[in-house]
């Protein structure tokens, strides 16, 4: 999933250098007049156009102006919970990224309510959910203990694997850049070679895969957010209730004129706190079929691969006012037909991570425990299997909800603190 974001936003990047020539760039830096901190996510807009950016999380903005556009125009600088600020283009003008132009936001109060949203636009919801995510989110190391399953199925009536797992998280900061960390406690898995026939599939990365589905902690879904509004759409849905919680649903989906694939989905935001509290979405593999070579990392040459849909789920969940990753989950389909058969064999990968405890932290995971995305969890599980952990649990069943077997493991799990 890493590998796949950065190489999609620097294939956008690229497609915007082609205009360079007709621009010129101006640069801004946005603070509260209270206390002088960087206001993160600030709408800037080119006033009668759709050219936008956001600030970044030091409040600084870089904004290319078409000279055609630039006669007697202006800049407006507009977040939740702020007065807009406008500026002429005259002020911006000779500023640079070592000397953006100071723009102060004073702030102000309005009431939240479903109304006043939706006369805000969706877009700039969006951009209040994940300004506040320094607030929302913990911003100390984590030790979290998660429960893990995967499988892999043929033509949806024959398991090719199946593995389960206990691991050990060590989740960084979310104003961090370093990595999450993940290693195996416990596991066990198993193996049924004679259904695959003459191709059997591997599932690399699995683990960190679905960790990494982590959005809020590394926004937005394939490429920046101060890019976010040049790729995607954002669009209100109907509210929905999540345990008790009021949510704004928001669809997104790459504009039209992206010419690279990006992905499509809902956002569920907290109508409170502004908290992301549930993403999903897949990617736009109709519309970019040649994206199933960044999921098939290697194959037979008389082989060929189609990426049928994927669907991805990350939930979060509030526990004494913050919100933690709480479950994960990859779906994965696949097509494969080998040259001169007549049929297609369907494969369907699937990966659930649901988080069972966590608690304030850093944790230290051994080498030889440890994941990367380069593993194959198959590959490894027989080091780390216990007959005796799993107690009356005694066979994968992987048909069964992930809660279920929650609740059956009960006692192993508590085990972990």
């Amino acid at each position: 999933m890493k590998k796949l974001f950065t190489l999609l936003f620097f294939a956008f990047l690229t497609c915007s250098s082609a205009f360079a020539q007709d621009y010129y760039v101006v640069w801004g830096k946005v603070t509260d007049t209270v206390d002088g901190e960087p206001v993160y996510l600030s709408s800037v807009t080119l006033s009668k156009t759709n050219i936008a950016t956001v600030t970044n999380a030091d409040g600084v903005f870089s904004l290319k102006i078409p000279i055609i556009e630039s006669r007697g125009a202006s800049v407006e600088i507009s977040h939740l919970g702020f007065i807009t600020a406008t500026v002429s283009i005259e002020e911006l003008l000779n500023t640079t990224q070592k000397n953006p132009l100071p723009i102060k936001l004073t702030k102000t109060t309005i009431m939240l309510d479903p109304a006043t949203i939706v006369a805000l636009e969706a877009s700039t919801v969006v951009n209040e959910a994940f300004y506040r995510v320094r607030q929302n989110y913990s911003r100390d190391y984590e030790v979290m203990t998660a429960f893990y399953r995967e499988t892999i199925k043929k033509n949806n009536n024959k398991y090719l694997s199946m593995c389960e797992a206990i691991l050990d998280i060590s989740k960084a900061p979310y104003e961090s850049i370093v990595s999450d960390r993940v290693g195996i406690y416990k596991g066990r898995g198993s193996v049924n070679y004679n259904s695959a026939d003459t191709l059997f599939i591997n599932y690399q990365g699995g683990v960190t895969g679905t960790l990494e589905l982590d959005v809020v902690k590394d926004p937005f879904i394939g490429v920046y957010m101060t890019d976010v509004h040049k790729s995607y759409d954002f669009k209100f849905d109907v509210p929905a209730v999540i345990d008790n919680r009021n949510f704004y649903v928001i669809n997104f989906n790459q504009k039209p004129t992206v010419d690279v694939p990006l992905y499509k989905g809902k956002i569920y935001i907290e109508t409170e706190t502004f908290a992301v509290g549930r993403i999903e979405f897949s990617i736009n593999s109709a519309r970019f079929p040649e994206v199933v070579s960044n999921y098939v990392v290697k194959h037979p040459r008389d082989t060929k691969f189609e990426l049928d849909d994927t669907d991805y789920i990350i939930n979060y969940k509030e526990s004494e006012g913050k919100w933690y990753y709480d479950y994960g989950r990859m779906e994965i389909n696949i097509s494969g037909k080998k040259k001169n058969n007549l049929f297609k064999a369907r494969y369907k990968i699937v990966s659930e991570l649901a988080v069972t405890d966590h608690y304030e932290g850093k944790l230290e995971i051994d080498q030889e425990n440890r994941l990367t995305y380069r593993d194959i969890l198959q590959s490894k599980i027989d080091s780390f299997t216990d007959e005796n952990f799993w107690e009356g649990y005694n066979v994968i069943e992987p048909d069964r909800s992930i809660d279920q077997i929650l609740n059956t493991i009960v006692k192993q799990l508590r085990r972990r603190r």
